[in-house]
């Protein structure tokens, strides 16, 4: 079991640095940075660094508002939510729920 665990955390120490690496070389194409990050705020996530996750979702939401990209923005205030949910920043967390459903209500969004 430890060498499962050991592996498992070195496999995703592997997949925040290549994301890091990837989100460097990406930030020309608004998409692909904004997928990067995207990912990059997941693996943060799951590793519960929600600091660090909320910073990056943050910066890709920034992006794909610029870009008008609905049915990512959605998906990113649904993070944001979650992940000051498991921070108990309940008003935070309400507040992104709330963005979040009233943009997918307003938009034709396919994940709704």
């Amino acid at each position: 079991a430890y060498w499962e665990k050991h592996s498992i955390i070195k496999s995703h120490e592997m997949a925040l640095e290549a994301y890091e690496k990837a989100k460097m070389h990406l930030q020309s194409d608004g998409m692909a940075y904004s997928s990067a990050l995207n990912n990059l705020g997941f693996y943060s996530h799951r590793r519960k660094d929600y600091d660090k996750a909320i910073k990056v979702y943050q910066e890709a939401l920034e992006i794909d508002s610029k870009s008008d990209n609905y049915e990512e923005i959605v998906i990113i205030l649904n993070n944001l939510g979650n992940l000051y949910l498991k921070k108990g920043d309940w008003s935070e967390s309400i507040r992104y729920f709330k963005k979040s459903l009233i943009l997918s209500q307003n938009r034709d969004t396919k994940h709704f």
